[in-house]
């Protein structure tokens, strides 16, 4: 899986160790937040969380 928003890579591997660590992120189909970018996601308001989205899937 890749970020969406910093490009990361990350393994399905990679994502079972977070899951295990209780680390957040998101993910819904292809489309996947890392934790480090997800706790940046979160803290900001919906406006700008809509601007993120709206900029990383063009």
């Amino acid at each position: 899986m890749k970020c969406a928003l910093c490009g990361e890579q990350f393994t399905d591997d990679d994502l079972e160790e977070l899951l295990e660590m209780g680390e957040t992120f998101h993910r819904e189909g292809d489309y996947f937040i890392c934790p480090d970018c997800y706790d940046d996601y979160r803290r900001m308001s919906l406006e700008d969380q809509l601007n993120t989205l709206m900029e990383s899937a063009s």
